[in-house]
């Protein structure tokens, strides 16, 4: 289903509890994205990075399956599961995949770069799909892109560069994007819970033999896991990925696509004013303006534009 040319959050015309909901619901995809941040420098210092998928996606995989068989919505048809299936491929296998194994190699703001790259490709998607952005929407996407680079610019490191991780962290932003705007226009079962449920099973099916195969199981120990990074680990499967999915899905399916995944350009912001007043991390005046900007472009993406607000009068 194709959303209307001026119809930029809302698919059709939202009455004010259905825009409260939706501005809690894209709050609620930053923070816990932001947190995703710290949570996988965390879970990283003990849990190798096939290892760190699978038992974050079963630990996600355990609570909503449960909370689905105790909604007892109705059941979902062959077709939908086939498309929430491959949503959850598109979107977490290789969309949360990428950034996972990228961040071995990349430093943690030119990660953040090339993950939050994922609202340029669903603009790109969108136009092949013959859908216009409007001008309010496009000049926040520009703006978002310089807000990046600025951060990036901001916290340039003396690391080596590595080509192949940043083209791997890319890869996966467009299938990030690919996954939004498939499950966003896709027969998804009706109810939120249930089709997270079945995303997240559908990427376990594909990493668990990854990282069996690997070998990473057998050379892991969780008793000899820091607690910070079994606690990160919690927080990665219950928070982040259980509770983000499923608000994340939800709406996908209410709002357009790009204001869904403005959590790209908010979460980088977020996760370094948290690394500085949790890590201790120096924060610049580079760092304050790239985030002024990057909220900015958010708040034109997301404010209705004023044909809109006169229909609902």
């Amino acid at each position: 289903m194709a959303s209307r040319p001026d119809a930029w959050v809302a698919r059709t015309t939202a009455g004010a509890p259905q825009r409260t909901l939706i501005a809690l619901a894209v709050v609620t995809t930053w923070l816990t994205t932001a947190g995703n941040f710290l949570a996988f420098k965390g879970a990283l210092k003990s849990f190798p990075p096939l290892v760190l998928m699978s038992v974050r996606l079963l630990l996600a995989a355990l609570v909503l399956v449960l909370v689905a068989l105790i909604r007892q919505k109705a059941r979902p048809t062959r077709a939908q599961v086939g498309h929430a299936a491959i949503a959850g491929c598109l979107l977490l296998f290789l969309g949360q995949g990428a950034i996972i194994w990228g961040v071995q190699s990349l430093p943690a703001g030119q990660t953040a770069l090339f993950a939050s790259s994922a609202p340029i490709f669903l603009a790109l998607f969108s136009m092949v799909r013959g859908e216009r952005l409007g001008r309010r929407g496009l000049i926040g996407i520009f703006l978002g892109v310089c807000g990046l680079a600025l951060m990036a610019f901001a916290g340039r490191s003396n690391e080596a560069f590595d080509v192949a991780a940043a083209g791997i962290v890319l890869a996966g932003s467009a299938a990030w994007a690919c996954g939004s705007m498939y499950a966003a226009h896709a027969d998804l079962p009706p109810d939120a819970i249930t089709s997270s449920a079945i995303q997240v099973l559908a990427a376990s099916v594909l990493i668990l033999p990854l990282a069996a195969a690997s070998g990473e199981f057998t050379q892991f120990s969780l008793r000899s896991s820091s607690a910070t990074s079994i606690i990160s680990m919690a927080y990665l499967g219950w928070v982040g990925l259980a509770l983000g999915i499923s608000v994340f899905g939800w709406l996908n399916s209410v709002a357009n696509p790009v204001v869904a995944n403005t959590f790209q350009y908010v979460s980088p912001v977020m996760a370094v004013v948290a690394g500085a007043l949790i890590l201790g991390e120096r924060m610049t005046f580079l760092d304050i303006l790239a985030a002024l900007i990057l909220l900015g472009s958010v708040a034109l993406m997301a404010a209705p534009h004023s044909s809109e607000r006169r229909s609902e009068t």
